[in-house]
């Protein structure tokens, strides 16, 4: 695999956003109430006649801890790759870090769900990112089957002990032809035990060659 440093890409998004930013050899600085410092990757690979790449966003606040996420696509060369996978990220999880990072920004907020979830108790603002579903069906498809996966994450999330004031959770999964064949619920860079068990509850598609979905929330105790 070969690794580009991509914080100049970030950099411009951000900046497109309305947020002021500052370059330094490793991290790009923001203007956010949390301080937040960002830096970011991308890693690919040549497969076949096609670019298989991954961005990697590093998240890290004055006193959140670290955020990691992830987005991965395929493009015609690598910048078609690279534009895909900022793409996804901008689509998916970019307004739910910003909007829980701090920024009240309309443009933002409107992009994604803010609701006040209880969980064990206790009362924590939920930042939801946009469902992203891909497939090469060329039949419309059943609006309601992305639900499934936010709805497993969601009972995968309050049935944690929650301790930290911010967690963040990605779910995704991976269906081939007619069975699901790639899962993942990370909470907190960490990949849960369960997975397996409450996606169990995700039904298979028929006659799609593929379909993929996936969702970022963060939550922030209120």
């Amino acid at each position: 695999m070969t690794g580009i440093n991509s914080n100049q890409n970030l950099a411009e998004l951000l900046a497109a956003h309305g947020i002021a930013v500052s370059q330094d050899d490793e991290f790009i600085y923001t203007d956010l109430p949390s301080k937040a410092k960002f830096k970011s990757r991308i890693t690919y690979d040549i497969v076949r006649d096609y670019i298989s790449s991954r961005l990697d966003v590093m998240v890290i606040t004055d006193n959140s801890g670290t955020i990691i996420e992830s987005v991965g696509d395929i493009g015609v060369d690598v910048e078609d790759a690279i534009n895909r996978n900022f793409s996804n990220f901008s689509m998916s999880s970019l307004h739910v870090l910003l909007a829980a990072l701090g920024s009240d920004a309309p443009e933002i907020i409107e992009q994604i769900t803010i609701e006040e979830w209880m969980v064990n108790g206790k009362r924590w603002n939920a930042y939801i990112g946009n469902l992203l579903p891909k497939t090469n069906s060329k039949s419309p498809l059943d609006s309601s089957r992305p639900m499934q996966l936010f709805n497993a994450v969601k009972d995968g999330i309050v049935s944690l002990p929650l301790s930290n004031n911010l967690h963040w959770f990605r779910g995704y999964y991976f269906q081939h032809q007619n069975a699901i064949s790639n899962t993942e619920f990370l909470i907190d860079n960490q990949i849960a035990e369960n997975t397996d068990e409450l996606f169990s509850a995700i039904s298979v598609i028929p006659d799609v060659d593929f379909f993929s979905c996936r969702i970022f929330i963060i939550l922030k105790a209120v």
